[in-house]
């Protein structure tokens, strides 16, 4: 079955071709502000696993449309000849320069393309505009009008009335501002264009579902590859007894986080590809590095981090610990060591989270791993090295920063149209008044477990970590609400 084309008119600098690269999903449609960038009409096709589900044909805006109209007026013999009357319109004026655009984009409208007529809500209609959409009526194709509100001033009341003697179909639609439900309404809006479209168009709905569970999907084992990294991350270096080892140290851990915010960065860029989005432009300047985002206090209330998360986080590790004791002891001990580790665990845990900050001046460090000096037993007295080891990282919150920025960057990803184009910003702002929690307590039980389960086998732990991130995540956007309209 021949899948559904639709072609997007209108006048110039009117977000035709923001449009186009917001439905096919393609960051690489040329948008820019100067007139008459689009002078070829330019075919896009959206794709999911290399299946073409439906194709979008991005044309030049109108520009003599008074003067086509005449012509067409001119020329018409008999009223159910328009459609041939444009076709003989393209033929006397294709490659002549006179009409131009107008031959450009009504080509594929009588090749059999649908008309997604573009209009800017925000200036008022004009008898331009009615002579571009009687033109398009001329055509006999299939139509749908679309009201792209570009600026402050609202006219679309004023709008509607005018559209409303030439398509039956209208639509608010901002591709800058539109996220996937509204591109779905938009598809299941044009099925009413032309009922072959029913199924083609319900399968392209259906596969953009499937699509978006498995980005998700695909996106939380990046995220748990990276989490796996970041928590295991030990480096280490051997430098000569004798040498000032101050210098060294800084070095080492200058590597050590700089390969934190490579492994975060690399993450960062896989969920990117996923979503489609390879040539946007990352301002990586607004997003805190790793550890300045440890050490401030502010930054926990900023990702919702919680402090007591690491207390809980220690004093199941540490009940886990009594738990081993009063078994080893038959009972005996009343379940005491289950009671003293889970205190103890709980209390190493919250210490653990206001020391981070006094890694960079500590030589012993527990919470980053440490940085440890131990010369080599059988080096001679002339050639004896100490070896200097940073990491694993052992903080209890860190997981869940790593996390919560995730989670958020993927956010930022998801509900972004391809269409925009200016520099993303990774402040990742959350509301003042959203009280919405974004991890669950039965969530975060089981991130808790999962990362234990981590440090101590993390091949093991990562498909479930994985699969635990992911249902975190789809919480967090709603995953089933928001796509349970397909």
């Amino acid at each position: 079955m021949t899948n559904p084309v639709f072609v997007v008119v209108g006048a110039v600098n009117r977000g035709k071709s923001s449009i186009v690269s917001t439905l096919a999903e393609n960051d690489a449609v040329v948008i820019e502000k100067a007139p008459g960038t689009t002078q070829d009409a330019q075919t896009f096709a959206f794709k999911i696993d290399g299946q073409t589900l439906y194709t979008l044909v991005d044309t030049p805006g109108f520009e003599l449309a008074r003067q086509a109209l005449a012509w067409l007026q001119k020329h018409e013999h008999v009223h159910a000849d328009r459609a041939a009357v444009v076709r003989q319109f393209i033929q006397e004026h294709a490659g002549r320069g006179e009409f131009p655009q107008e031959c450009e984009l009504l080509r594929p409208i009588l090749e059999g393309g649908a008309i997604l007529y573009v209009v800017d809500s925000s200036v008022p209609f004009s008898p331009l505009h009615q002579a571009e959409m009687e033109i398009l009526q001329w055509t006999m194709q299939p139509r749908m009008a679309l009201l792209n509100q570009i600026n402050e001033d609202d006219y679309t009341a004023e709008w509607r009335q005018g559209l409303d003697q030439y398509f039956n179909i209208k639509l608010e639609f901002n591709a800058l501002n539109v996220d996937l439900r509204q591109r779905i309404k938009l598809l299941q809006t044009l099925i009413i264009l032309n009922d072959d479209w029913q199924y083609p168009l319900g399968q392209a709905m259906q596969a953009i579902h499937a699509e978006y569970r498995y980005r998700i999907e695909d996106s939380a084992m990046s995220i748990a590859d990276a989490l796996v990294a970041m928590l295991t991350l030990k480096l280490d270096c051997e430098v000569p007894a004798d040498d000032d080892l101050e210098p060294h140290k800084e070095a080492l851990k200058q590597r050590y986080d700089d390969q934190l915010r490579t492994l975060e960065a690399d993450c960062f860029g896989q969920i990117r590809e996923r979503y489609e989005h390879r040539h946007l432009s990352v301002d990586h300047k607004t997003f805190p590095a790793v550890q300045e985002d440890l050490l401030e206090t502010s930054h926990w209330k900023f990702l919702d981090v919680k402090q007591w998360w690491a207390m809980a986080g220690g004093a199941a590790a540490g009940a886990i610990i009594g738990g081993s004791i009063d078994a080893s002891v038959g009972g005996s001990s009343f379940l005491a060591g289950t009671v003293i580790g889970t205190g103890v665990g709980g209390i190493a845990g919250l210490v653990g989270s206001y020391q981070l900050p006094e890694v960079s001046v500590d030589v012993n460090l527990p919470f980053l791993g440490a940085l440890k000096l131990q010369p080599f037993r059988f080096a001679t007295p002339h050639h004896r090295v100490k070896k200097l080891t940073i990491g694993p990282m052992q903080n209890r919150l860190f997981p869940y920063v790593v996390l919560s920025r995730a989670i958020r960057y993927h956010h930022l990803i998801l509900t972004r149209p391809h269409a925009r184009r200016e520099q993303l910003s990774l402040s990742l702002v959350i509301n003042d008044n959203d009280d919405t929690e974004w991890m669950t307590k039965a969530h975060k039980s089981t991130f808790d477990t999962q990362i234990r389960h981590l440090v101590k086998a993390p091949d093991e732990a990562r498909t479930e970590l994985a699969a635990c991130i992911r249902d975190i995540m789809e919480a967090y956007e709603g995953f089933y609400s928001y796509l349970a309209f397909v």
